[in-house]
């Protein structure tokens, strides 16, 4: 899956994987097992370079997704956002 970078494209398949609707209403879905392996694989399936973050469109989808699914602890959001693999942790 390549998304180009802000385009409406990249934003509703993000909503639709998520299972959100375009409105961004709804409680976000994630696969069952979505540890520290799975997501960096997502984050490098949606990076221009490979690296998970540094493409610039795909450090904004880091940061929801991590915001998505850490719910209200903010530990777990700081976890989700800083630690994949790409980033060398």
């Amino acid at each position: 899956m390549t998304w180009g970078v802000n385009s409406p494209i990249c934003r509703r398949d993000y909503l639709t994987l998520r299972g959100i609707g375009e409105q961004g209403h709804g409680p976000a879905k994630f696969p069952e097992s979505y540890g520290v392996k799975e997501r960096d694989q997502f984050y490098k399936s949606i990076s221009f370079s490979g690296w998970g973050g540094s493409s610039g469109h795909d450090s904004v989808i880091i940061a929801y997704d991590a915001l998505l699914g850490s719910g209200e602890d903010w530990c777990e959001f700081l976890k989700r956002g800083g630690t994949h693999l790409t980033s060398g942790v």
